[in-house]
């Protein structure tokens, strides 16, 4: 076996071109002409709606003054949220707690909780019949 390294003239290698300075810099002078001309536009857009308004700096009426005499149709937005669910929270809690007529007629009532843990615990849960 020969230890030469024969190259053939198709070999892999590395790249002896280098990179088009002058393509590399046009590309870069051109993509800092279109932003300058962005802003350029923006600022022109700017002056052009700052000109128009009745008083700058001031929102139109129409967005600050809402028409209170119509409103959105619902789900509006909570004033207070905190207040609301402290008033839903203590619905509940008279629900919970508290007697009251389910069906009147069929006699079914509502009972606090603890008093229906404590008839449980004294008669048991109701069976089935076998049969079932």
């Amino acid at each position: 076996m020969s230890t030469e390294h024969s190259q053939s003239p198709i070999s892999p290698g590395h790249e002896t071109s280098d990179a088009h300075v002058k393509g590399v810099l046009m590309t870069g002078i051109g993509l800092l002409g279109i932003m300058m001309l962005g802003l350029v536009l923006s600022w022109a857009v700017y002056s052009f709606f700052v000109q128009r308004t009745s008083v700058p700096g001031l929102h139109a009426e129409t967005l600050t003054r809402p028409d209170l005499t119509r409103l959105a149709p619902g789900p509006h937005l909570e004033a207070d949220p905190h207040a609301s669910l402290v008033v839903f929270r203590h619905a509940e809690d008279s629900i919970m707690a508290g007697y009251a007529w389910v069906n009147r007629d069929s006699g079914i009532v509502r009972i606090p909780v603890e008093r229906a843990m404590q008839l449980l615990v004294e008669k048991g849960l109701p069976r089935q019949p076998e049969g079932k």
